[in-house]
């Protein structure tokens, strides 16, 4: 109000009230908004926050039977464990303030609390309040596990399905440690499922992070976190190169903001470039920092995702910048040894922890905001491909946009169906060019449908009827992976996933529809895929049916042959996507001469008629292969 009235000329530099010029304005009105502005401010701190509860669930860690019984390993998961106030040790429930939870993540609660703290963290993305209640309630964790054993037996029932070794998923064994043979069983068996059902990407951090949670949690509530973490927001885990190099550039980014000296001192031997900058990362859900530390670091991950592993290692140079500078090393690889042997011998881990949550980096203008770095790195992944030094423009971009107003960036306030993304690109192998009507639209329309771990790929002609014959046989072998005709070279990629797009174009008209699937079409009578499939009509009226989970979770354990969960069929006479509980009805089915279609209301994706009649002539039929698109040095 003072600085109002002194650019109006009431009020002097010095503060003194210009008599003749303030006469004529009420003192009264001006007391009276000063009051009745303290009053609102008063009334609305009276209002009864929003709460939250936690609910205790599951046995202690000492009970698990995923857990060994080493006093070392116990006593480690007990030092996470923070106790409640005298007299509230044997509450069931535990009501705590909305807009407190995300300082209870940083702080910890009691080991009972901890896997409904999570399950309410991973509910707190969807910002959808029914969810919120629901979450981490005993009901919630009974279909979460139901629903893990559906899908358990339906990945199960392939052919070659197989559970993954250690070595093959890369888990260190310092993460299995603390658990039983069970333990690291079920590990192995969560991580084999969640690479088959998401084909794309995977993370070695999945690796790290899912025998963290079984400590704690069945593997149905394990499967749901990081399935939640994988779809519901980008860049929880890098899945790519690029997105490797992104996050390694924003830390980059970071040091010097907040430390521009001993950025200085890491730039000048390049440590920012070096392989060992990737790997300390890893190590934040190793052994970087003792066990109870990591899983009070995984308590905020959950929540707030990578820019704790940034808090984390942030903190760590904070405790360590002086001796580092004085140290000498004249090498990248010296600069991380430095940092990994100051973590795990001379640094507390309570130190730690405190100095990475210290207040100096939610300063305004100087802390990185979450919404700010996905909406940046998005938007960029989303427009080109990162390239040599493309990701510091990301950082550059985040740091603009954090600095100055506070304002969420403007695809944070877009509906995500409205939010543009880019197409999936059209590669070839630069031998034949084939033209087909997949056009730039028809993939724009795609990468809104497709899963958001999918969104980055390129797609590239595997089968074409026009070209390859019109031959059920000739499908199923162009689209083996193992065939040395799918060679991902073939076909203009450097790395073929199992994910496919199969369009079918209706002769004398012009509807065109398909299926994406999470594998290749093969011969299977007995059924299979995965309930990311979902089929599709690209022209006329733009539409995708997605899996009706909730009716078929019912009839899903009933029986093995149920064709309402069989997402694909493929035999010798024909290839089929639906099916119905009672009765004939499919998807889309095409038979053995690729001459002939049927297309009808099904139960497992409560679809319309695909094409402009229920039976209908093939004109064209083409498979889409979906994968990395290969770099041309």
């Amino acid at each position: 109000v003072k600085r109002a009235f002194m650019s109006a000329g009431h009020i002097s530099t010095e503060g003194a009230l210009h008599n003749s010029d303030f006469a004529g304005v009420p003192v009264f009105f001006l007391l009276a908004a000063v009051l009745g502005l303290s009053a609102w401010l008063v009334l609305s701190a009276w209002q009864p926050a929003k709460m939250l509860t936690l609910h205790a669930l599951g046995a202690s860690p000492s009970d698990s039977p995923f857990t060994v019984k080493d006093d070392a390993v116990l006593a480690e998961l007990q030092r996470s464990s923070v106790d409640l106030p005298d007299g509230a040790g044997d509450l069931a429930e535990l009501p705590i303030p909305a807009n407190r939870f995300k300082a209870l993540c940083r702080r910890g609660v009691p080991d009972k609390f901890r896997v409904s703290m999570w399950l309410k963290s991973i509910a707190d993305l969807s910002d959808d309040a029914a969810e919120l209640a629901e979450a981490g309630t005993p009901e919630h964790i009974r279909r979460l596990d139901a629903r893990w054993d559906a899908l358990l037996a339906r990945v199960a029932r392939g052919d070659s399905f197989s559970i993954a070794s250690e070595q093959d998923l890369a888990i260190p064994e310092s993460v299995l440690r603390p658990l039983t043979d069970m333990g690291r069983a079920a590990a192995l068996r969560v991580l084999t499922v969640f690479e088959r059902t998401h084909t794309v990407g995977f993370s070695p951090i999945l690796g790290r992070l899912v025998p963290r949670l079984l400590i704690y949690c069945s593997e149905g509530v394990a499967y749901h976190i990081i399935d939640s973490m994988w779809t519901r927001r980008p860049f929880f885990f890098p899945k790519t190169r690029n997105e490797w190099a992104a996050m390694l550039t924003c830390f980059d980014q970071l040091v010097g903001r907040f430390f521009s000296q001993t950025h200085d001192f890491m730039e000048g031997v390049d440590a920012f470039h070096d392989p060992n900058a990737r790997r300390i990362i890893l190590h934040v859900f190793e052994d970087l920092i003792p066990l109870h530390s990591v899983l009070r670091f995984l308590d905020a991950y959950i929540l707030e995702g990578q820019k704790i592993i940034f808090r984390v290692l942030l903190g760590l140079i904070k405790l360590c910048k002086r001796e580092l500078k004085d140290s000498g090393i004249n090498t990248s690889a010296g600069v991380w040894a430095f940092l990994e042997n100051y973590a795990h011998n001379r640094c507390d881990a309570d130190a730690l922890m405190e100095s990475a949550f210290a207040a100096r980096y939610r300063r305004v203008g100087g802390g990185l905001k979450r919404a700010h770095v996905e909406a940046a790195m998005t938007r960029r992944l989303q427009e080109f491909e990162i390239g040599e030094g493309a990701a510091h423009e990301i950082v550059e971009e985040v740091t603009k946009v954090s600095v100055g107003k506070t304002e969420a960036p403007q695809d944070q306030k877009q509906e995500p169906s409205e939010r543009a993304r880019g197409p999936l690109r059209s590669v070839s192998s630069g031998e034949i060019q084939v033209e087909h009507p997949l056009t730039e639209e028809h993939r724009y329309q795609l990468a809104n449908w497709v899963p958001a771990s999918f969104r980055s790929l390129a797609v590239a002609l595997l089968y074409d009827s026009r070209r390859d014959g019109s031959s059920l046989s000739t499908l199923y072998r162009l689209n083996d992976p193992k065939s040395l005709v799918q060679n991902a070279r073939d076909v203009g990629l450097q790395r073929l996933m199992p994910a496919r797009v199969l369009v079918v174009c209706e002769a004398g008209t012009d509807h065109m529809a398909g299926v994406f699937t999470t594998e290749p079409w093969r011969f299977h009578p007995r059924g299979y895929g995965t309930g990311q499939n979902f089929v599709f009509r690209l022209h006329p009226d733009p539409k995708a049916f997605y899996w009706n989970q909730d009716e078929n979770e019912a009839t899903a354990t009933q029986s093995a042959q149920n064709h309402a969960v069989k997402h694909m069929l493929a035999t010798h006479e024909y290839i089929a996507a639906g099916g119905n509980n009672e009765g004939v009805g499919v998807a889309l089915q095409v038979d053995a001469d690729l001459r002939e279609g049927f297309s009808t209301r099904c139960d497992t994706y409560q679809n319309e008629c695909l094409f402009s009649k229920e039976n209908f002539i093939v004109g064209r039929v083409l498979v889409f292969g979906m994968g990395i698109e290969r770099r041309l040095k």
